[in-house]
C-alpha cells in the first residue's frame, strides 16, 4: 500500500509539474518555472513536517511529501538550468536565482513548517 500511495502522490505531483510549466512558461520567471515550484513544493513539505505527517511515515505523508512534492520539485532540473546558464556566461543570472531558490525554499519551507505546527492534524 505504501509504494501505490508514493506512486499515486508522485503522477498527481508530476502532473501538476508539467501543469505549471505549461501554465506560468511565458511570463519570463526567472529560472523558467522551476524556482517557484522548488520555493512552493518547499512549502507544502515543511507543511508536511509541521503537521506530524512524517511520523510513522504516515500514510498522508507518504503521499503528498515523498510521492507529491518527490516529483513535484526538481533538483535536477534546477542544476541543469545553472549549469546551461554558468556554460553560456550568463554569470549575473545565475546569482539571483541561486539566491531566491535557495533562501526562497528555506523561508517558505520554515513557514510551511510553523503553519503544519499551528495547525497540527496528526
Amino acid at each position: 500500500m505504501n509504494w501505490f500511495l508514493v506512486a499515486i502522490g508522485g503522477a498527481f505531483g508530476a502532473c501538476a509539474r508539467y501543469a505549471c510549466t505549461l501554465a506560468l512558461q511565458d511570463y519570463g520567471l526567472p529560472s523558467g518555472v522551476t524556482t517557484w515550484v522548488n520555493i512552493l513544493g518547499a512549502f507544502v513539505l515543511g507543511l508536511c513536517v509541521g503537521a506530524g505527517l512524517k511520523t510513522n511515515m504516515a500514510p498522508v505523508y507518504l503521499l503528498l511529501g515523498v510521492g507529491f512534492c518527490g516529483a513535484f520539485t526538481t533538483y535536477s532540473t534546477f542544476n541543469i538550468e545553472m549549469l546551461e546558464l554558468l556554460e553560456a556566461e550568463e554569470y549575473l543570472r545565475v546569482i539571483p536565482i541561486l539566491s531566491l531558490t535557495l533562501i526562497g525554499a528555506l523561508i517558505s519551507g520554515g513557514l510551511g513548517i510553523y503553519l503544519g505546527r499551528v495547525f497540527r492534524i496528526a
